[in-house]
């Protein structure tokens, strides 16, 4: 994310999640990919009684996670659940990387892996077309 047009949608996207009670973000880009939620959260709740956090587990785009570090991401998403916070996952275009985590961490919770996909390309449908990404398919 680049520019002043990204940076106010990105500042009024994390506006409308504090406002949700949205208190946690997941960050699975690498280091400067987009800009830093930690620096706008930093901003935006100086002097408020919110207390967001921001964490990083970087997973390189068009890539997949090893196990381990999968394991990792889903063993501190259940976590953060249990402690009652509510999670932001997210990645340069939300569709790679954050769906890979969401749909392991459903089948963790129990769904089939075709049902996880399924629920997945269901939620991608009401994404509107504007805001869709070319992304690679993978059969």
């Amino acid at each position: 994310m680049s520019g002043p047009c990204q940076v106010a949608e990105a500042r009024l996207r994390l506006l409308r999640f504090l406002a949700e009670g949205l208190d946690y973000f997941m960050d699975l880009t690498r280091a400067k990919e987009l800009e830093p939620y930690n620096l706008l959260l930093e901003e935006e709740t100086r002097g408020l009684e919110l207390s967001p956090v921001h964490v990083r587990k970087p997973i390189v785009d068009y890539s997949t996670p090893t196990k381990s570090e999968m394991i990792e991401i889903l063993d501190l998403l259940d976590s953060v659940i249990a402690e009652r916070r509510q999670v932001v996952i997210y990645c340069w275009d939300g569709v790679g990387r954050t769906g890979t985590v969401v749909g392991c961490y459903l089948v963790r919770q129990g769904l089939a892996g075709e049902d996880a996909l399924q629920m997945l390309r269901e939620h991608w449908e009401t994404v509107r077309r504007e805001k869709r990404w070319p992304h690679p398919n993978t059969p």
